[in-house]
């Protein structure tokens, strides 16, 4: 098995599965495309083969994954490994490949209500609505989370690249072994590794603020999404705009995640950009408003809304 850095090639192992995961909304190009997480490590998108490549952990197994668009409704995903690949392996990986992929988003609602108050945005939803790309685990996506805030997109890239790059030289990994840590993996890391070698800057404290925080609750596993938000925002590092980032990758579409670029779009649109006159506008679509102003923004491609 080899894997060349800049591509992400792998071999398979000696042992291969094939999973099929149903998408009950969206299809697997738009939902890549629906933010930039496709271009975060441990993840590799190949805009010309069409495919995304990724690596898991499973204990002490190591997969590889291969996932591409299958029919219509579908994802078709080769998991390759140089062990066995066993009964629950597979049922462990279906759960992180349905989490990655946000398949218990269910827009029915939202398009009821659509229909009511703006035919436009309703269409645009029947088109172009898929759910977000996520990371495959809770934990990997509140972490990015804190690597956009107050952030270029490049240092963000850069954060999550040493990040995994701290983690390979820590324990000993190969390339093929890169995926993100885990919880318990990151408490492992001495803080003055964190600091000296993860180029994170002031984050590398809230870091570990937030990896203690799901040690401490299980991992939030089995709590319900208004109250992994609510101790989520306790953590300092996590300000409004991460809860609401982190909220709408976990399907609650109720806050819009203002940040620069959309304080910019509203500027586009001739509206104000104060964070209360955004609020205001969207109100009607309570509690789809990040949803409304995404498609909103859809309709308005090509009038700069992509410059940045």
């Amino acid at each position: 098995m080899c894997i060349e850095k800049d591509t992400l090639e792998i071999r398979r192992g000696p042992y291969s599965k094939r999973l099929r995961i149903r998408l009950p909304h969206g299809n697997f190009i738009g939902i890549i495309r629906s933010h930039g997480w496709s271009q975060l490590e441990p993840y590799f998108w190949d805009e010309e083969a069409q495919i995304l490549k990724r690596i898991e952990h499973f204990g002490q197994q190591t997969v590889q994954l291969i996932m591409k668009q299958g029919t219509e409704k579908e994802i078709m995903c080769f998991a390759s490994s140089k062990k066995p690949i066993r009964a629950n392996l597979m049922k462990n990986l279906s759960l992180r490949l349905e989490y990655m992929f946000n398949c218990d988003a269910d827009y029915t609602q939202f398009l009821k209500k659509a229909r009511s108050l703006d035919p436009e945005i309703c269409q645009m939803a029947k088109k172009e609505l898929n759910p977000f790309l996520r990371g495959s685990s809770l934990f990997e996506d509140v972490i990015k989370t804190l690597f956009t805030t107050n952030a270029s997109w490049a240092y963000t890239k850069k954060m999550c690249q040493s990040l995994l790059g701290v983690c390979t030289k820590h324990f000993g990994w190969v390339d093929a072994d890169k995926t993100f840590p885990s919880v318990s993996q990151v408490l492992s890391i001495p803080m003055s590794v964190l600091e000296g070698e993860g180029r994170m800057g002031y984050r590398s404290k809230y870091l570990r603020n937030i990896a203690k925080k799901f040690n401490i609750c299980d991992e939030f596993v089995g709590w319900s999404k208004d109250a992994i938000l609510q101790e989520l925002s306790t953590v300092k590092g996590l300000g409004s705009y991460s809860i609401n980032h982190v909220a709408m990758l976990l399907g609650k579409n109720d806050r819009i995640p203002i940040d620069s670029e959309v304080r910019r779009i509203m500027r586009l649109l001739g509206r104000s950009d104060k964070k209360t006159c955004i609020e205001e506008y969207y109100a009607l679509w309570d509690p789809y408003q990040n949803l409304a102003f995404r498609l909103e923004c859809k309709l308005h491609q090509g009038k700069d809304f992509d410059s940045k």
